[in-house]
Order: C-alpha cells, then sequence, then structure tokens
C-alpha cells in the first residue's frame, strides 16, 4: 500500500504541484507551511536534547 508508484514523499508532492503554466502560489504556500509545521514544531520541543547529543561528542581540548 505504501509502496505503489502513487505514493510519494511530501516534498516530492509540494514540488508537483508545479506546473509550466502557471503556478498557483496559494495553494502552494499552504502545503509548504502544512509540510514545514511539524518539523519544526518537533525541533522547538526537542531543542534541549538536540544540544545535549550535539556537545556530547565534542572533544574538549585539542
Amino acid at each position: 500500500m505504501l509502496a505503489s508508484r502513487t505514493t510519494w514523499t511530501l516534498p516530492v508532492a509540494v514540488y508537483n504541484m508545479l506546473s509550466f503554466e502557471q503556478v498557483s502560489w496559494g495553494p502552494l504556500a499552504a502545503t509548504a507551511l502544512i509540510v514545514t509545521l511539524p518539523v519544526l514544531v518537533l525541533t522547538l520541543f526537542a531543542q534541549k536534547q538536540i544540544v545535549a547529543g550535539l556537545t556530547a561528542g565534542a572533544v574538549k581540548g585539542g
């Protein structure tokens, strides 16, 4: 079901909204916002864990 030829990831679906004749900026902007918003919210909630993970692998000194 999730591996058919008509199944797309979200960035591909947004890209396929573009056409050569006319760009519908309203629906394109709304779709891009809907695709981006969950990632942004998840990043804001997990910001402390992301920073802790990045600094845990840092080498102190040189």
